[in-house]
């Protein structure tokens, strides 16, 4: 699983970057924009999902040489790509926002609020 998506990742941002370098938004109108958002949140996914995996991996390692009763495990693939889904909204929805119009601190607090809840009820799944 952790190669497909980092394939995915890989070839998302490319094609990101392609869409970003070679076309403004009146070329490729309302389904260009809509890839834009779409590509942006696969590569977001493939980034977070990645240090989600690795930073539980490490701080498995790091607190399983210290005498604890019940040693932390690291997160499976799975729940690691599972909150990665919910992080990686979180960029999707800022730069949605932005373009609806500016960002007051209420609103990055309500996304703040919506990534905490999404993370906690995979987290207790």
């Amino acid at each position: 699983m952790r190669k497909v998506l980092g394939v995915v990742s890989i070839a998302s941002l490319v094609l990101l970057l392609g869409l970003l370098f070679f076309t403004t938004p009146t070329q490729v109108g309302p389904l260009g924009v809509l890839l834009l958002f779409v590509l942006t949140y696969l590569v977001c996914l493939g980034i977070f999902t990645a240090a989600i995996w690795y930073l539980s991996k490490i701080t498995a390692s790091l607190f399983k040489k210290q005498v604890l009763a019940k040693p932390p495990r690291p997160l499976s693939d799975k729940k690691a790509y599972y909150l990665g889904t919910v992080l990686a909204f979180v960029p999707v929805l800022i730069l949605a926002m932005q373009s609806f119009g500016g960002i007051s601190l209420l609103e990055l607090g309500l996304v703040a609020l919506f990534a905490i809840i999404g993370s906690f009820l995979v987290i207790k799944q």
